[in-house]
């Protein structure tokens, strides 16, 4: 293998894993019936209802203690019951109705802006960053955006998003867990950890320092 490429030292290596399925030792089930869907959702959802713990959450999500990620328990029912009752209510959702409409209203008249000077623009593009600066005034109160347009949440997210999907050799062969760390995959998931936790840190400390009239996510949680 001494003339192959990275990727292909990679290919290789992957056809050598299918030939030897003992090596795969992260078990599977799957299921093909509707009928035994509904009857494991029905009968048998505690024992289904967890998800696996992935390397990518572990590095990313605290070692996924988050709603989405924590193992079924007492733990996860509560911060469960935060979100529904604190954070996603349909009191809430109303109180947050202003920055839906202010941020709508200012993608219209960028619309309109383009529309009359005959200049383009990215429909796909718009409604991502709509979305981000919704988002970003409902949990952090603010839209973190930098000096050239770019949105600093919108871009963490997006990293974070590519990386909680990205494959992990570690994910489903642990004996080649090694592989994360050869492919980059562990470094990159440390170094957006880092930007996360400096970004995080910075919205909490200014949320500390400045009391507002209409409460974000992080002045609620905290």
């Amino acid at each position: 293998m001494g003339g192959l490429l990275l990727p292909e030292i990679f290919y290789e290596l992957w056809q050598e894993l299918l030939l030897h399925p003992l090596l795969v030792s992260v078990p599977a089930l799957v299921v093909s019936s509707s009928e035994m869907v509904r009857e494991m959702v029905k009968n048998h959802d505690i024992v289904i209802s967890n998800r696996p713990r992935n390397i990518a959450p572990s590095v990313l999500l605290y070692n996924g203690n988050d709603v989405a990620f924590a193992p079924y328990g007492e733990y996860w029912r509560q911060a469960r019951k935060i979100s529904v009752v604190e954070l996603l209510s349909i009191k809430r959702v109303q109180e947050f109705q202003f920055a839906r409409d202010e941020e709508v209203a200012a993608m219209v008249d960028r619309i309109q802006s383009a529309c009359v000077n005959g200049s383009t623009i990215n429909m796909g593009e718009t409604l991502i960053v709509v979305a981000n600066n919704i988002v970003s005034r409902c949990v952090l109160g603010k839209t973190f955006m930098e000096e050239d347009g770019r949105s600093r949440i919108g871009e963490l997210t997006r990293e974070l998003m590519v990386l909680l999907g990205a494959f992990s050799f570690g994910d489903f062969f642990p004996r080649l867990k090694w592989m994360d760390v050869a492919s980059g995959l562990l470094g990159r998931l440390k170094a957006t950890s880092r930007k996360l936790d400096e970004f995080l840190d910075q919205a909490i400390e200014e949320h500390k320092a400045y009391l507002v009239e209409k409460k974000d996510f992080v002045d609620i949680l905290l």
